[in-house]
């Protein structure tokens, strides 16, 4: 993916992407499990508690981590809202989170290190339409035209939502469309499906949309001023992992370029200076900032 040559210009730019297909875009539980355990082929596990919106990253990542070492990745996934250091059953080793620690604070329950914490990736928000846009919008002033549904993330499950809302109002434009959003959840995955399935003729989405199926999402930027925040996608390591070792190893290879080039197949940014050809004034990571709204 490459950035527009200059987005501060008020010029819609709709980026159509050849998509990889997701098969997991339907319908998801609050929380699942990628696998019930390791095979016998593998000497350790480590256990991860990480964003439902990760999903599609997380598990290439894990395919290729466990080609190289003899570590088992066994993942919990939840929505943003339901990552929390008290899951039943077992301990964790990591936390992957989709923004720094938004809903979720290690050094209040001491659950994460703050001393092992990594920046991962970067997410950047943006319009998403049905593919060919049947709807013609071109940029966030046309979201408040009539016939224009908007959907958004359910903020009370999944950090975009919490973006879209910042992004809204930031922009003056809330209030004007408070009435018609329609909150999706649990995950930012299952907006992106119902964009898909043309059940809305907008939405406020992460650029990563694109990837997640094939075709059928097409990405307006927003303008480089439009953009309040950037979600920061990072790790914690267990402040009392049950494998400290496979622990420490599955951070050590979340730090290095193989891990990148991964979020980058996938469309997230991997450096801050990525960030600038997009958003310049924008703030990295922290929790959106939003009035609350009387629909909730």
């Amino acid at each position: 993916m490459r950035p527009a040559e200059n987005s501060s210009l008020f010029i819609p730019i709709i980026l159509m992407f050849g998509l990889l297909a997701l098969s997991s875009c339907g319908q998801k539980p609050a929380t699942e499990e990628r696998s019930s355990g390791p095979s016998n082929s593998f000497s350790h596990e480590v256990l991860v508690l990480a964003d439902v919106s990760l999903k599609p990253t997380l598990e290439d990542l894990a395919a290729r981590y466990q080609q190289e070492t003899a570590d088992y990745i066994r993942f919990i996934f939840a929505p943003s809202a339901a990552i929390r250091p008290d899951t039943p059953g077992d301990s964790v080793d990591v936390y992957i989170l989709a923004n720094s620690n938004f809903m979720f604070q290690p050094g209040d329950t001491l659950a994460a290190d703050p001393n092992y914490r990594l920046e991962i990736a970067y997410s950047i928000p943006c319009i998403v339409v049905p593919q060919l846009n049947p709807a013609l919008v071109s940029n966030l002033s046309d979201l408040v035209n009539p016939g224009i549904r908007l959907g958004i993330a359910d903020p009370d499950s999944d950090i975009l939502g919490a973006f879209a809302l910042e992004i809204l109002e930031k922009n003056g434009l809330l209030e004007a469309v408070e009435p018609k959003l329609i909150h999706v959840g649990p995950s930012a995955l299952d907006l992106s499906q119902r964009i898909a399935s043309k059940e809305m003729e907008a939405a406020i989405g992460w650029i990563v949309f694109a990837n997640w199926a094939e075709g059928v999402n097409d990405v307006i930027l927003l303008t480089s001023d439009e953009i309040p925040r950037i979600a920061v996608i990072s790790a914690w390591r267990a402040a009392h992992p049950r494998d400290e070792a496979a622990a420490a190893r599955l951070m050590t290879f979340l730090d290095n370029d193989r891990c990148a080039e991964t979020f980058r197949h996938w469309g997230y940014m991997t450096s801050r200076a990525d960030l600038e050809m997009y958003a310049t004034a924008a703030q990295i990571g922290g929790d959106p900032v939003f009035p609350e709204l009387a629909s909730r």
